[in-house]
């Protein structure tokens, strides 16, 4: 079976189904537009880490209740790029992210990668 086979069988189970549900009763409202200030009803059960087909992560992974537009938009633009567009001009990054030096996105917030001593 090929691999968009078997995400289709992954999506289209009865057992996902559920799970999305359930995802969507216990966060009803978009995240991503929460932050910006916005209410706007989610749609879309997430996965917050892309599972790449990993089986175990597709089923055991964090989710996240999303808009239709900001699944289909910010969200795969930043999976698929490796970066966030929202990060302005000034180095705010609504996902978590802070900027380097470099101005490019760096590791989460508050995560040196340094030992503490």
């Amino acid at each position: 079976m090929d691999k968009r086979a078997a995400l289709q069988k992954l999506y289209g189970s009865e057992r996902w189904r559920k799970r999305s549900k359930h995802q969507l009763r216990r966060e009803p409202w978009c995240r991503f537009c929460l932050v910006r200030g916005e209410v706007t009803v989610a749609t879309v059960a997430d996965h917050i880490f892309p599972h790449h087909g990993d089986v175990n992560q597709f089923w055991c992974g964090a989710l996240q209740s999303l808009c239709r537009p900001c699944h289909d938009g910010g969200k795969k633009f930043a999976e698929n790029r490796g970066f966030d567009r929202a990060i302005d001009a000034v180095g705010s990054a609504p996902s978590g992210l802070r900027r380097t030096s470099a101005g490019e996105a760096g590791r989460p917030a508050g995560r040196s990668g340094r030992r503490a001593d």
